[in-house]
């Protein structure tokens, strides 16, 4: 393999990798989903809809693991290396959906 092999790796321009696209050390991330469907009504035929309600959990971050962002680039810094910011910590949600 010779390095005129690889010419299509290399793309014109500032660089080909995306602002903010990596995560930091020990990222961790667990998000759940609790749903029950109950069946109000059942359809009688397929022109008729069935009517249901829905109820959901939603847990992001499950683990409350803090998981760091924003880390200092700059290589003149004192700070360079170090977070300075944090994701959202553990979330619940709840909803409730209903469909007729």
């Amino acid at each position: 393999m010779h390095a005129n092999d690889v010419h299509w790796l290399i793309l014109p321009g500032a660089g080909n990798i995306g602002r903010n696209i990596g995560n930091g050390p020990s990222f961790v991330n667990v998000d759940l989903r609790f749903s029950k469907k109950f069946m109000l009504r059942k359809s009688k035929s397929k022109t008729e809809t069935s009517r249901d309600v829905e109820f959901r959990l939603d847990g992001f971050n499950i683990l409350n693991h803090v998981n760091a962002r924003n880390f200092v680039g700059t290589l003149s810094s004192p700070l360079f290396g170090l977070a300075n910011s944090a994701f959202p910590a553990r979330e619940l949600q709840t909803s409730v959906r209903f469909s007729f």
